[in-house]
């Protein structure tokens, strides 16, 4: 928890270093969610930071998962506003881009936050290195089967940074160890719903899979219920989250 609220904090310290800040200044935050665990703690750790700073942080998200136009209508707000800086998690890596690059023109540092922005400059970048980490993730998950067996990976945005890189790392390492072994793929866009619904219908049409690997916690929890509402007891099938 401590970790996610100085990512955000250290990501808002970033904005203050690019302007010069003063009390009741607006700085955006544009978050990816207001309901996921994770990133309450994330827009936690940035609301803590801005009253260390003592300026006025307008934290905003998206309607729902992955709503990209009112990330973009959010970002449009707070330029007329006359923010002073604007940190955002975009939900979309290209389509959130003509908005950086208005904001980026209009002199107004802008902070890409956990997943990068394609198509735009940005005046700085604070995220896990996902590639990296999830290579170590799918170089451990095949430690855990068989060379030939058959896993899941449940993907998270395909449209993200984020998403891209956990699942090319993942998909990378856990090749090279068992390049033998089946990977079928669960798409989502961060949706634990879809990832239960996902997994329950792979491993209904494939009864031999080993292991679902997850992008995202929400993932992990979505592949659990999917195995217990098929009748999985605890390690029959390996659970890996990231």
């Amino acid at each position: 928890m401590n970790l996610k609220m100085t990512f955000a904090g250290a990501a808002l310290v970033a904005l203050m270093s690019t302007t010069s800040a003063m009390a009741q200044d607006v700085i955006g935050y544009i978050t990816k969610s207001a309901t996921n665990a994770g990133w309450m703690m994330i827009n936690q750790g940035a609301a803590d930071a801005a009253s260390e700073e003592g300026v006025k942080l307008v934290s905003v998200g998206p309607a729902f998962q992955g709503d990209l136009s009112s990330q973009l209508e959010v970002f449009e707000n707070l330029v007329a506003q006359g923010a002073k800086a604007i940190g955002v998690a975009p939900v979309d890596s290209a389509g959130i881009a003509p908005a950086v690059n208005d904001a980026m023109a209009a002199g107004i540092p802008v902070i890409a936050i956990d997943t990068g922005v394609s198509g735009a400059e940005v005046t700085s970048f604070v995220a896990t290195d996902n590639y990296a980490v999830a290579k170590v993730q799918g170089a451990i998950a095949a430690t855990l089967v068989a060379d030939g067996d058959t896993i899941i990976y449940v993907t998270g945005n395909q449209a993200q940074s984020t998403g891209q890189e956990r699942r090319n790392g993942f998909m990378e390492a856990f090749a090279a160890a068992r390049p033998n072994s089946k990977v079928l793929e669960v798409p989502t866009e961060w949706n634990s719903q879809q990832a239960q619904e996902g997994v329950e219908a792979v491993i209904n049409a494939n009864s031999d899979v080993k292991m679902v690997a997850n992008a995202w916690d929400g993932g992990t929890m979505g592949a659990k219920a999917a195995l217990e509402n098929l009748g999985y007891g605890a390690g029959e099938v390996k659970l890996v989250g990231f």
